[in-house]
Order: structure tokens, then sequence, then C-alpha cells
């Protein structure tokens, strides 16, 4: 009988991936802490062994309801010269989800920095 490979399974990350700590800023002592889930996706969450906290690192789009692929598609179909009330029809459409005008517009102003980046 063969044992599977277990150390083919995934590499190690070394402690230079992880981020730093939020609330005493070290990156030696944070591990990986499994995920936390949301409505739209799953976020990896890491605890820092020097300070005994739990975290999920700030990635821009912390308390959303939608997931970042919408928000930043929704942004540059709204950069691209559509109208707000356009842009929250074709996400509808595209996404299969409703999104309100109003939210659309709240999106471009917040996050249109980020959309010119990517």
């Amino acid at each position: 009988m063969l044992l599977p490979n277990y150390s083919m399974r995934g590499r190690k990350r070394s402690f230079k991936e992880y981020p730093p700590c939020d609330r005493c800023g070290s990156s030696k002592n944070v591990v990986g802490y499994g995920k936390r889930f949301t409505q739209s996706r799953a976020k990896q969450t890491y605890y820092c062994k020097k300070c005994e906290h739990k975290f999920t690192p700030n990635d821009g789009f912390k308390w959303v309801r939608f997931p970042p692929e919408v928000i930043l598609a929704a942004v540059r179909l709204h950069q691209n010269g559509l109208s707000i009330k356009q842009t929250a029809e074709e996400i509808g459409k595209k996404y299969n989800m409703r999104v309100g005008e109003s939210t659309v517009l709240d999106w471009s102003k917040k996050y249109a920095d980020l959309a010119k980046d990517l």
C-alpha cells in the first residue's frame, strides 16, 4: 500500500509572504489561521503569535457585500463612459444581481483610483 506524499500537497509560505500584523506590525510571527467566509467570497485569516491577535488583512474591500470583481467591473464601465443607470443595468445583466444606482455612484467615488491601477 502506497501512502500519499503529503509534502507535495502545497508549498510552505515563507514569513515574507504573510501580511504584517495590523496590531504589532510583526510579519515573522504571523501564520495562516483558516478562512472567513462572507456572502461573496472566502478570505484568508491570520494569527500573530507575538501579540496573539487574529486578523484579516484589509484589501480595500472591507465590509462590502458585493464581490470585488463586480465592484471593479462597475467602476470600469462607468469610467469608460456609461452613465450610472446604464452601468447598474449592465452589471445586473452580466452578474445576475440587482445593484442600485446610488451604489454604483458610491463605488465610482470610492474605488476610482483602484480601478485605474488595474
